[in-house]
């Protein structure tokens, strides 16, 4: 029986057409295949796009918190020196107030002297100190006011009176005498508390220079070594070599 007609014909067709769409599917693939490999290459570049952004993006701002952080230490270094300016300013204030009243409790105590050692009552004080101390050192003085320290409220008594004289020549001649007078009583200058302090410091190197084979002399706020008279200055809390600007904190 013979092969019927238009067959072959079908037969080439269906092989031509097959091998269209193999070459179309070819094509796609290739078209994928490049596709695939173009759009890894986009997103590399995107990715190192990314990559460059974010290191500017992190270096700015590494660099903007660095500004910043030196901008506020610049202020903190001006606050504190500013603080510092003003502590130090408030510092003199206060000092320079304490000196000058230091000075107005110098001058109102210029003039006193303290008795020690004998017991005065208060009646009629300025007149017994003044009878005491004509007989004792015979120098006639004038006193303008005296007052009697108590140990205790309920003495009637002191061993410690305070009297104010009319002059400072009337006083100079009592410091020069008072070596004279008996045993166990002392005439000393009426003295602030900080000059107190003072003259116990002026004590204190006067004994250490003496322990050293030197000597002393004790002077107000100021002591003699071998010759050489060391004053306190107030203001530089230490000694002074008379006649220099040498300092000793011995």
């Amino acid at each position: 029986m013979g092969r019927p007609l238009g067959s072959k014909n079908t037969t080439n067709k269906s092989k031509d057409s097959t091998l269209e769409m193999f070459a179309n599917n070819k094509e796609k693939v290739e078209f994928q295949k490049s596709m695939e490999k173009m759009l890894k290459s986009i997103g590399s570049e995107i990715k190192e796009d990314l990559k460059v952004q974010l290191k500017d993006q992190k270096e700015d701002l590494i660099k903007e918190w660095s500004e910043r952080l030196e901008a506020r230490e610049k202020e903190w270094r001006k606050e504190k020196e500013n603080w510092k300016k003003e502590k130090e300013e408030l510092f003199q204030r206060i000092r320079r107030l304490e000196s000058d009243k230091e000075k107005k409790e110098r001058e109102n105590r210029k003039l006193n002297i303290v008795l020690k050692g004998v017991e005065f009552s208060e009646e009629k004080i300025e007149e017994k100190v003044e009878e005491f101390i004509e007989k004792s050192l015979n120098v006639k003085i004038n006193v303008v006011n005296a007052y009697v320290v108590r140990k205790n409220k309920d003495d009637k008594k002191g061993k410690m009176v305070v009297a104010k004289l009319h002059s400072w020549d009337m006083k100079k001649q009592i410091m020069k005498k008072k070596k004279e007078l008996q045993r166990g009583i002392y005439i000393d200058d009426d003295l602030t508390e900080k000059e107190r302090s003072i003259q116990q410091e002026v004590r204190r190197r006067a004994r250490e220079e003496r322990d050293k084979g030197k000597n002393t002399k004790i002077g107000y706020m100021s002591v003699q070594i071998e010759g050489k008279w060391l004053r306190w200055n107030d203001w530089e809390e230490c000694f002074i070599e008379e006649g220099s600007n040498r300092k000793t904190r011995e």
